[in-house]
């Protein structure tokens, strides 16, 4: 069993990553990685990088369930823009 939260607000979907070969490891594991994204005006995730790594060698798997995450868009002036958005993730395998 695993667990997949954010430290932000916004998210409107989230997905999680295949954690699949964390979960056959016989102890606990976890993660606090750190990713620079780009919020699109249509609220959909861009061009993320990663800050600091969960060093648990899922960087690919955890990016791409973050581009399948969708936002609420940041507005300015009433329409909706692009941000760049700094995402803290906590993930926790038992």
């Amino acid at each position: 069993m695993y667990r997949f939260q954010t430290l932000g607000r916004g998210a409107g979907r989230k997905v999680e990553p295949d954690l699949s070969k964390l979960q056959n490891r016989k102890i606990r594991v976890s993660g606090t990685p750190v990713y620079e994204v780009t919020i699109t005006a249509k609220g959909d995730v861009a061009n993320v990088r990663v800050l600091k790594s969960s060093n648990l060698g899922i960087d690919a798997e955890e990016i791409a369930a973050l581009r399948q995450w969708k936002f609420r868009p940041a507005t300015r002036n009433g329409k909706p823009v692009a941000v760049y958005y700094t995402l803290t993730v906590n993930i926790h395998v038992r």
